[in-house]
């Protein structure tokens, strides 16, 4: 499924926020139902990986489980660090994002 840019960010921002804070894809589905909205741990790895798009509902779900505003969600959340692009074989301290896999591969 093609993302726009939008959602490919927020997915990148939900993902980048996950992964940083040590909660698994069952803990945030396990949150954001817990809040109010109905979501399972296949439909956030979907929703992180473009396989499915984000609705106005997970996005404000999403918002309230990492104590944000939806428009935070939406802008550019992009380590001031690496800028989202670690060191080839590296994970970065700061936010947690990874070099790609074949990057890491040396493929």
């Amino acid at each position: 499924m093609l993302q726009g840019a939008t959602e490919t960010t927020v997915a990148a921002n939900v993902y980048r926020l996950r992964t940083t804070r040590g909660i698994t894809l069952v803990g945030l589905a396990e949150s954001v139902t817990a809040r109010g909205h109905r979501m399972s741990e296949t439909v956030v790895a979907n929703i992180e990986t473009g396989q499915r798009r984000i609705h106005v509902e997970d996005l404000v779900a999403f918002a309230r489980v990492f104590g944000l505003s939806p428009e935070q969600l939406l802008a550019d959340l992009t380590c001031e660090t690496c800028h989202g692009k670690p060191p080839t074989g590296f994970t970065c301290r700061t936010c947690g994002t990874d070099a790609p896999a074949e990057s890491r591969t040396g493929q």
